[in-house]
């Protein structure tokens, strides 16, 4: 979760979308970061019933390596 008040996080990660970024509403996407800083995956369509579970396991492939 982040707080990014001057959208410099959003448009770095490309979370502002073609028609949302025209009104600077951003799209939401969720990032997950590697130990080492760089974007490991990014989930441009979050589906809430699923996207935790997804995540976690993104997470542990992640940690096995």
């Amino acid at each position: 979760m982040l707080c990014d008040e001057d959208g410099s996080v959003c448009r770095a990660y490309g979370a502002i979308g073609a028609i949302a970024g025209l009104f600077g509403v951003a799209s939401r996407v969720s990032v997950l970061i590697a130990p080492d800083g760089t974007v490991a995956k990014s989930y441009p369509k979050v589906s809430p019933a699923g996207h935790a579970a997804e995540v976690l396991a993104d997470v542990r492939a992640l940690a096995a390596r």
